[in-house]
């Protein structure tokens, strides 16, 4: 029997107290009636006529469609305010004001939709991700149920419309003597654009007698078109999309098309192939209270121009940063040992305090701060920086560490093997293989870019050959796994974890605490917390492995790759670990 496809539409454009977004309900509305079209059983949830819409609604639907287990694939369209911690993005839906928890996680909830046992999931949400008052005491809640059945990893799509820090964009269309005015947000009309198949440059290379719209082609169709959408828009700037197309042919079609199809809205901008026709409307910025004014553009050829230009050089500028920033963490250069095989270099400021059960001691080398590390197991370190935050770190016998650290806030972490310790056997592969995949994997997520998951499992593959797996790699590797739904993965390296001897054979290494997390593992994992600041958004506060004192600290989480915490945050943590209330 042929499995079902349903789509979740919400559209709210009333959320607490926050601007009134017009267009949001239109575009949920937009895509329910798309789906529909397209065969899929809709449910739709809306504001319009002052209704609610709820944590509870939603969550009882998405319950609906998982416990039915004949569902094959399940779409999540979200339109309307969003914001984003250090850790996870979050949902706001009509009474997050009043009530702290009508907030969706949505890591979390993607977290847990992989593993639901539907065989492909996609989020599309058309919101900000900068941050709103109040923010520090939400509580996102999954709006999945975290699932004991064993299933396969679902395929996972992923379609944000702003990147960490961005505001998603409304258009105002204003009205006329014949037509009302209309709003909708750039992200959803160039999404609905290439759903209806009105622009060429969204379709995939053609399978079958007729085009189609793809996993892959529709993240590279938005994210080309949103950006030169926008800068197209005057006082705007370029939105850029955080895209993952997870799903694999043959079945990764969105919708597909007869042969000879009619493409209704043409632009010279898409037999360009870069994607979208351009509307010549005001814009206004949903982070905003007041519209921007409306304007009246140059002669096309010119704008298309400027715009075109402006999107290149942003893109060269990303990507000169990110080999700078894989230079600097290349150059940054921790000692080779330690006499007690374990420790930590750290660089770019000074240490003012240690908070750590085993012992340790500092001192000062190289222009570094140097922490000696005499321990058998592996344990958590908290380093309170001159600046008066706190940077976790994961101290492995033998491996060494070298923290750089960048306005108190931990910007990079990696592990080599110690020279007099017995891994000396790898140094040699880790300098010339490993740390330099471990330094580009590091300035990609730092730069909040999507890595390519053959490359990190051919870091992986790496890792295996030298015969050790260091928990910088390790959690770095797991995240990006999770990233792109590779679940497997994350657990065959969990297992290559909890298999790995310590570097005398007298133990084993131990899972860091991501990679167990990650993996659904129910092995005791070491550290307290996860080492990414990406981990915090997955913990529970139902689990057994996660304290009260560890949830509390999250809200004190700083924005950064590597955990950091801020004073009051870190205090706290130091206090539990000082005591050995903390592993």
């Amino acid at each position: 029997m042929a499995k079902r496809s349903v789509v979740i539409a919400i559209g709210i454009e009333r959320s607490g107290k926050l601007p009134r977004l017009p267009g949001a309900a239109r575009g949920a509305k937009d895509f329910a009636a798309w789906a529909m079209e397209n065969a899929y059983e809709v449910a739709l949830f809306t504001d319009e006529g002052g209704k609610d819409v709820t944590f509870d609604a939603i969550r009882s639907k998405v319950e609906e469609f998982v416990d039915a287990l004949d569902v094959g694939r399940l779409i999540l369209f979200f339109a309307g305010h969003g914001c984003a911690s250090a850790a996870e993005t979050m949902w706001l839906l009509s009474k997050y004001d009043r009530r702290s928890d009508e907030v969706v996680g949505v890591e979390a909830s993607e977290k847990h939709a992989r593993r639901c046992g539907i065989d492909q999931v996609s989020f599309i949400s058309d919101a900000c991700r900068n941050s709103v008052p109040g923010q520090p005491f939400f509580t996102p809640r999954s709006l999945f149920q975290r699932q004991q059945r064993i299933a396969t990893p679902a395929q996972w799509d992923h379609f944000e419309a702003a990147d960490i820090d961005g505001a998603a964009q409304e258009v105002a269309k204003p009205a006329t003597e014949t037509e009302p005015a209309e709003h909708y947000g750039v992200f959803t009309s160039c999404l609905m654009q290439a759903l209806k198949g009105n622009v060429s440059a969204a379709f995939a290379r053609p399978r079958g007698e007729g085009p189609c719209v793809t996993s892959a082609s529709l993240a590279t169709f938005l994210e080309k078109a949103v950006a030169y959408e926008t800068d197209l828009l005057a006082g705007a700037r370029p939105q850029r999309v955080d895209a993952n197309s997870g799903w694999r042919e043959p079945n990764d079609v969105y919708v597909s098309f007869p042969k000879g199809h009619i493409i209704l809205s043409t632009s010279a901008l898409d037999r360009k192939e870069r994607g979208f026709e351009i509307h010549r409307f005001s814009v206004d910025a949903l982070s905003e209270l007041e519209p921007l004014e409306s304007w009246t553009p140059p002669r096309p050829k010119s704008r298309k121009s400027v715009a075109s230009d402006r999107i290149r050089r942003l893109r060269e500028r990303s990507n000169g940063r990110l080999r700078r920033r894989r230079a600097k963490f290349a150059a940054a250069e921790g000692r080779a040992s330690f006499e007690t095989h374990v420790g930590v270099t750290v660089i770019g400021s000074s240490i003012a305090r240690v908070a750590a059960r085993p012992e340790y001691w500092r001192f000062s080398e190289g222009g570094a701060d140097q922490i000696a590390v005499r321990t058998e197991v592996p344990a958590t370190l908290l380093l309170e920086t001159a600046e008066g935050d706190f940077v976790a770190v994961l101290v492995v016998p033998g491996f060494v560490a070298t923290l750089v650290v960048e306005k108190g806030a931990a910007a990079s972490l990696s592990y080599a093997p110690s020279a007099n310790g017995g891994f000396a056997r790898a140094c040699d592969l880790y300098r010339e293989t490993i740390m330099p995949a471990v330094h580009r994997l590091t300035a990609e997520m730092e730069a909040k870019r999507t890595p390519d998951a053959n490359a990190v499992i051919a870091l992986l593959d790496a890792l295996r050959a030298a015969g050790v797996v260091d928990p910088g790699a390790g959690v770095l590797a797991a995240h990006a796994l999770e990233q792109a739904g590779r679940i497997a993965k994350i657990r065959e390296l969990a297992q290559f974890f909890a298999a790995t001897p310590d570097e005398y054979g007298r133990g084993l290494i131990g899972t860091p605490f991501d990679v167990a997390y990650l993996a659904d593992s129910e092995a005791a994992a070491v550290g307290a917390f996860p080492l990414l600041t990406k981990g915090w958004a997955y913990l529970e506060p139902d689990d057994a492995r996660v304290s009260r004192i560890v949830l509390e600290a999250r809200r004190g989480l700083k924005p950064s790759l590597w955990t950091t915490f801020d004073a009051a945050a870190g205090a706290m943590l130091a206090a539990e670990l000082d005591e050995g209330r903390l592993a």
